[in-house]
């Protein structure tokens, strides 16, 4: 904000006061041209300061019971800005009103004194500038406040962002708010000390009090201020869960050894909600930023973990099904071998990744990380012949943990096969299919800000038994003469084994290769997340999860 006032221009305010009994504080405002042509043109700021009548100018503005005049151009003071306070102070709570600091780049103010009836002072006093000088500066209480706007009465990349975000789902889906300081819950706080204008007397405060007013009533004429713009959503957004009809404002403080402080480190905190009422206040657990970073970012933009692992959710929910497989087996016979003749098709009914109760395991995710998704699947089939049932399963089970700049996803696809004969065990359930891939995504920021999502592992464990392609023999007798040799042997049908591997293989393989540059894009979705647009002002400087599993993205300025 302070760099921004230093390189905004601001138009010049002067204003001119005579004393007036009939006015409310006691002096009425004259026109430039009214005073130019008591002082013959002499401009009162060019009066040197501790003249007295014997100047004729002051002599004149005297009889003419002029009282004073201010000269002011908004910005910051000609001193280091790092000597300069906040424009803005956070409260201490949500509810509070913020501290606002009023601050002029140019401010001079002059003064006409009448001492007893003859004797006149005049006092010309201008801002002081340079390092270590004091400038002039005004405090005060102000509440802030969000106000919906027309998108096309936004500032051009604020209206131009709408529009995009618009064109992408329908038009009307996005509105704005501002973010705004409402000039009508003002109240002063403190007033600049200037040498010959703040010394207790009623003329002296009552220019103080017209310069404020004046001030404020300009702000109030240009509306007011706003110090920054929202996007709400109101309808939804293709896949996305984040659906903000609603944003709420909130003070975050920042906490030291957790006890919350008035620090330069609390933050504005947008809190946005999926339905019409807006959301309440919520206490954020963590500080937004480590104070060796605060020069570096700019803000964070925290998605709740129930958004961010719906998401993911949705995202993987495709790839998920289509890797379950409803099991299927038959048993046929020749020269007396029983061959077991397995096959996969797609599932009748597939499951996916759902999210995970983590409410109980919080405490160990700050070393083991958490597991947000997790999925189940089972299929089964029976195939009997005389005295012989082989049943043959297939198994999906998969789980999501978020941790750190990791996300960590576990898929382990399994096809067991075994064999009762008279209600015996002759070939206890073993795999044709074992397969454990576990893959570990590396989320970061590429070199243009954006995110990046890199595959750092892909560990493949395959646990196949070959005890399930191997013939059994039948125990003797059995199967009983009419069956034809004794003994008689079980085998498993070599190619159709291979083709169920084959099968799922391909299909388990497939999914995961796509999904690096699909978590990219939704980590990028700037239409569906409505994050900064990354092109423009924002960058991502770093990305990773909390303990608690939420997103967490450190944005800042170009």
């Amino acid at each position: 904000m302070l760099d921004y006032l230093a390189s905004a221009a601001s138009a010049e305010v002067i204003k001119y006061y005579k004393l007036d009994t009939d006015a409310a504080n006691g002096m009425a405002e004259m026109s430039e041209d009214e005073v130019m042509s008591i002082t013959g043109g002499v401009s009162p700021f060019s009066i040197p300061n501790g003249s007295t009548q014997d100047n004729v100018t002051v002599l004149r503005l005297a009889e003419a019971s002029f009282a004073g005049a201010f000269k002011s151009k908004g910005g910051t003071p000609d001193v280091p800005i790092d000597e300069l306070p906040p424009v803005l102070k956070l409260g201490m709570t949500s509810t509070a009103p913020v501290t606002y600091t009023l601050m002029c780049s140019e401010f001079q103010i002059v003064r006409l004194q009448m001492i007893g009836f003859s004797s006149a002072v005049f006092t010309n006093v201008e801002q002081p500038s340079g390092a270590g000088a004091t400038p002039w500066l005004f405090t005060f209480s102000i509440q802030l406040a969000n106000k919906e706007t027309d998108p096309s009465d936004a500032p051009a990349n604020v209206s131009a962002r709408a529009t995009t975000l618009n064109d992408s789902v329908g038009e009307g889906a996005f509105g704005v708010q501002q973010l705004i300081l409402d000039l009508d819950t003002l109240a002063t706080t403190s007033s600049a000390s200037i040498p010959g204008i703040s010394d207790g007397s009623t003329t002296g405060q009552a220019l103080n009090e017209l310069f404020l007013g004046a001030y404020f009533d300009q702000l109030k004429q240009a509306g007011n201020p706003v110090f920054s713009y929202s996007f709400t959503t109101d309808s939804s957004v293709g896949w996305s869960p984040v659906f903000l009809k609603t944003v709420q404002i909130q003070t975050t403080p920042y906490k030291v050894d957790n006890v919350a402080q008035q620090s330069e480190l609390s933050c504005l905190t947008y809190v946005g909600s999926a339905s019409d009422t807006p959301p309440p206040s919520t206490v954020f657990p963590w500080n937004w930023v480590m104070p060796t970073d605060a020069d570096i970012l700019s803000g964070v933009i925290a998605v709740r973990r129930a958004s961010i692992v719906q998401a993911i959710a949705n995202l993987i929910k495709d790839g998920a099904q289509s890797n379950c497989w409803d099991a299927h087996v038959s048993l046929t016979t020749k020269d007396g071998t029983i061959y077991i003749e397995p096959s996969v098709t797609p599932a009748a009914n597939p499951t996916s990744f759902e999210a995970t109760d983590v409410s109980t395991n919080l405490e160990a995710t700050a070393t083991a990380g958490l597991e947000a998704l997790g999925q189940i699947f089972n299929s089964s089939d029976d195939s009997v012949f005389m005295s012989i049932k082989t049943t043959m399963t297939t198994a999906l089970k998969g789980s999501v943990e978020l941790s750190g700049e990791q996300l960590i996803l576990a898929v382990n696809s399994n096809v067991t096969s075994g064999t009762l004969v008279d209600g015996q065990v002759v070939s206890p359930p073993s795999s044709y299919y074992d397969k454990t891939k576990t893959t570990v995504f590396s989320v970061g920021v590429d070199s243009t800000g954006k995110a990046s999502l890199q595959t750092v592992s892909n560990t493949l464990i395959n646990n196949l038994s070959l005890q399930a392609n191997e013939p059994v023999q039948i125990p003797t007798g059995s199967l009983g003469s009419a069956f034809g040799p004794d003994p008689a042997y079980l085998a498993a049908e070599a190619e159709m084994v291979q083709a169920v591997i084959d099968t799922i293989d391909k299909a388990l393989n497939a999914w995961i290769d796509k999904l690096e540059p699909e978590l990219v894009e939704t980590l990028n979705a700037c239409n569906r997340w409505v994050y900064p647009p990354l092109d423009n002002d924002f960058i991502f400087h770093r990305i990773g999860f909390s303990e608690a599993a939420d997103l967490i993205l450190q944005v800042k300025y170009r």
